[in-house]
């Protein structure tokens, strides 16, 4: 049997991995993207940030919205 849960029942490690899966496929245009796009990537890392005594995680984010500013300024998805 299979169990879906919410994810935000999983770990932050979990949800963090999660979002930057998410945002590569968004990058390589991956036919498994689904309806993934920068807005769940970037509010799947935030509910990830927890503890981040390097700032890895916050710099991650920040490059999401870098990456769609840029994005979007070029016209592309």
């Amino acid at each position: 049997d299979r169990q879906v849960r919410d994810y935000m029942q999983c770990s932050n490690n979990f949800r963090c991995a999660a979002a930057v899966a998410a945002y590569s496929s968004i990058l390589r245009s991956s036919p498994h993207q689904g309806t993934t796009n920068y807005e769940m990537v970037e509010d799947l890392a935030t509910s990830a940030l927890g503890e981040d005594p390097y700032g890895w995680r916050q710099a991650f984010i920040e490059q999401v919205a870098t990456t769609k500013a840029i994005r979007q300024q070029v016209g592309l998805r």
